[in-house]
């Protein structure tokens, strides 16, 4: 027993009789793993209060080429008089390659017990490709337990043991190997806090998980076929107003914020407004959703690649993003070196490593805090893996796409979540490379205006609206609708 955490073993033929022994060389921060055969199980008990209601099995099991992931709950206890909901979950991390995670929810309704009853959970199973050889990885499961308070959900219960990521998780073996390290932390601790784990959460360790958005507000004016099928919802317009009718004078792409997780015809949504403007000013628009987490930066690049392929290669495209959509936007111009003309990133993040270091707005004080900032880098690190955020860091690969590009960062003064330094490191950066390069940053002062994040003054929303045109007057020179 090791705070809480069971480990048990199970023997199967000779011939795939694997021993699990550390060997920290892959995973920074890795802890040791008990040894133990190739099948092997971990068990974490369902806690509320301190008090067991149920317990919760992750277990492995390999043939020469796959591994099998299986979450099986046992029967959780819960007291009568509560609506609850309840998630088990299971996220498997291969080295170099972002995590996936997938839960499996079931909803329970207390209100007519009278006396706590046994509630069986779903189990969650996967099967994939170990890892490569000379590789490593590892599964981790969670069982998360809340209740309805007036409107939402509030935490009752969860699996989180005390050994946090290490002792949620067991090593997934790569193909050549009979060891497997576990992980330390992924993340950083918030500040006056020691949680780890959980769902979308922004704590260390917490796994990235889709939050979909459905549509409330289809409109006959946006295609959504145009680009052919794809596995993520997009919507065309076409120019509109005194250029309605004319051919586009670029195509201004846009992506919707969220966590990397919140996405869906929904989340689309949120941009319309801004798409409408580019339309007004005779652009053509493809507002786009992503599938969530680590598979967002693939469906971005796919969405311009369907473009190229739809409009052809001369027309200018553009990319624009708020928060999360922000960063996207600006690593397809980086996929996508000569290719995108400008990009417009409204507080998306873009050097993941100095994130918990910087100071944003603190409502509290009117000061600085980095406590969000951390959260950011969180769920970054949930949605990409930390040993692979320099990739994601549009920072950290400036040159050619955003050097080649004309490029506009903007935050808001309250913005509490992505400091004003990560637009202006990515400025330097790029003059750094390429001193001819079109860089510019903006921080609105803050006002009753919406914008990403925090609200902006009418007079900062009008300078950044002419600053949007003077970015794309290369492209489209026309004055303002």
């Amino acid at each position: 027993m090791l705070d809480g955490l069971t480990v048990t073993t199970t023997k199967r033929s000779a011939a795939l009789a694997l021993t699990l022994t550390i060997a920290c060389v892959a995973w920074p921060g890795a802890t040791a793993s008990a040894q133990a055969p190739s099948d092997s199980t971990v068990t974490n008990s369902v806690l509320h209060a301190g008090a067991e209601l149920g317990s919760s099995t992750l277990a492995t099991s390999y043939t020469a080429t796959d591994v099998t992931m299986r979450v099986s709950p046992t029967t959780v206890r819960l007291g009568p008089g509560r609506q609850y909901r309840a998630m088990v979950c299971l996220n498997a991390h291969i080295l170099d390659v972002p995590p996936e995670g997938e839960c499996a929810t079931k909803d329970i309704d207390a209100r007519s017990a009278t006396s706590p009853q046994d509630h069986a959970l779903p189990t969650v199973s996967r099967s994939m490709d170990r890892p490569a050889a000379g590789n490593s990885g590892y599964a981790t499961q969670q069982v998360i337990v809340r209740y309805l308070d007036g409107a939402t959900y509030v935490p009752f219960a969860d699996s989180w043991p005390t050994g946090d990521l290490a002792g949620a998780s067991l090593p997934l073996l790569a193909v050549d190997a009979t060891t497997g390290p576990l992980p330390g932390q992924q993340g950083v601790l918030l500040e006056d806090s020691s949680a780890h784990g959980g769902v979308n959460s922004g704590q260390p360790d917490s796994m990235c998980l889709r939050q979909p958005r459905e549509a409330t507000a289809p409109r006959s004016d946006l295609s959504t076929t145009v680009l052919g099928a794809t596995p993520f919802y997009y919507e065309v317009g076409t120019p509109t107003g005194a250029h309605a009718g004319q051919s586009p004078r670029g195509v201004m792409m846009l992506f919707h914020g969220g966590g990397w997780a919140t996405n869906g015809a929904g989340a689309a949504e949120d941009l319309r407004g801004d798409a409408d403007r580019w339309r007004a000013r005779g652009w053509l628009t493809v507002n786009s959703t992503y599938r969530a987490c680590g598979r967002s930066v693939i469906d971005a690049t796919t969405a311009y690649d369907r473009v190229r392929d739809t409009y052809g290669p001369t027309l200018p495209v553009c990319t624009f993003g708020q928060s999360a959509g922000g960063h996207l936007a600006l690593l397809v111009a980086v996929q996508r070196a000569g290719g995108v003309s400008c990009v417009i990133n409204q507080a998306g993040p873009t050097d993941a490593a100095s994130l918990p270091t910087q100071g944003a707005y603190d409502a509290a004080s009117g000061g600085t805090q980095t406590n969000l900032p951390k959260v950011v880098y969180n769920l970054m690190v949930a949605a990409f893996g930390q040993e692979n955020l320099p990739g994601f860091s549009p920072a950290q690969s400036v040159a050619p796409g955003l050097t080649g590009a004309r490029v506009l960062s903007v935050t808001s003064a309250h913005d509490s979540l992505v400091p004003y330094e990560q637009m202006t490191l990515l400025r330097d950066r790029i003059r750094a490379t390429d001193l001819t390069a079109h860089v510019e940053t903006m921080q609105l002062e803050a006002g009753e205006q919406p914008f990403a994040h925090a609200p902006v003054s009418q007079s900062a929303l009008t300078s950044y609206f002419r600053a949007e045109r003077a970015l794309v007057a290369p492209f489209a020179p026309a004055p303002a609708p």
